[in-house]
């Protein structure tokens, strides 16, 4: 991703992503709050997580993410059927 065409939160994503094996050894299984590239907090639930962020600073401005090891921290498996009756 280039710096200028990256959206602020997909920033914050790629310092997940980098600093990801370090975060993991200081939070593994919390829900991370990430603001200007550092962790702001760290919370047992997503609404927690979320209502401080938005209270602090505002949608759009942070990012949550589950700390964990490897691809499964950002990686989602969708499985769609097509029935038809």
């Amino acid at each position: 991703m280039e710096g200028s065409d990256m959206t602020y939160v997909e920033s914050q994503f790629q310092y997940f992503l980098e600093n990801q094996d370090q975060l993991v050894k200081e939070y593994e299984g919390r829900i991370l709050v990430i603001h200007d590239g550092s962790v702001a907090g760290d919370f047992d639930s997503n609404l927690n997580a979320y209502l401080f962020g938005k209270d602090r600073f505002g949608s759009g401005r942070f990012l949550l993410q589950k700390c964990m090891a490897g691809p499964a921290a950002y990686t989602a498996k969708v499985t769609s059927f097509k029935t038809t009756i």
